[in-house]
């Protein structure tokens, strides 16, 4: 019995590292795909495919919430005036943006992961890291994202611009 319970376990070992090494290229592989270019917001359009169905909603809203804004102010005794807008890179913690980044670490745990990026801003040199959740929704698609420099989120930001309009 002892013996063919440590093939067993080395081979549910071996399994289970092989789905993890899948998974976190699947994760790397979104990663890259949502950050490809620069100013990830203004750039998704109508694509969200690779965000949760919960960020996805809340950049809807933001982008419906941009447009009601503008029109309501066109419209005022002011249309000089500057609407509600999302303004910088959002989905990073500095709103001047990236150059570039890398995957440092992940932790894949079920249906969930966490992901340590390492931006880099070239021309203002600088460099930092933010915490990247996922969520496995019939593929990794990003969920959210925690911002090391002032404990806020992206989720949390679009929440809160969300909120701000008054129709």
């Amino acid at each position: 019995m002892k013996y063919i319970f440590v093939p067993t376990f080395l081979l549910l070992v071996f399994l289970s590292s092989c789905h993890n090494n899948n998974a976190e290229k699947e994760i790397t592989n979104t990663i890259n795909a949502v950050y490809k270019e620069p100013n990830v917001y203004s750039q998704l359009g109508a694509n969200t495919t690779l965000l949760s169905k919960q960020l996805s909603h809340l950049i809807a809203r933001a982008k419906e919430v941009e447009e009601l804004d503008l029109q309501r102010v066109r419209n005022s005794e002011y249309p000089t005036d500057k609407p509600l807008l999302i303004e910088g890179e959002i989905f990073t913690s500095v709103y001047e943006g990236y150059s570039s980044l890398k995957v440092d670490e992940m932790e894949v745990e079920n249906n969930t992961a966490k992901a340590v990026v390492i931006f880099l801003n070239e021309g203002y040199k600088l460099n930092w890291s933010d915490t990247l959740l996922l969520t496995n929704e019939n593929g990794w698609k990003l969920d959210d994202v925690k911002y090391n420099k002032d404990n806020g989120s992206l989720q949390k930001t679009l929440k809160e611009f969300n909120s701000n309009y008054k129709e």
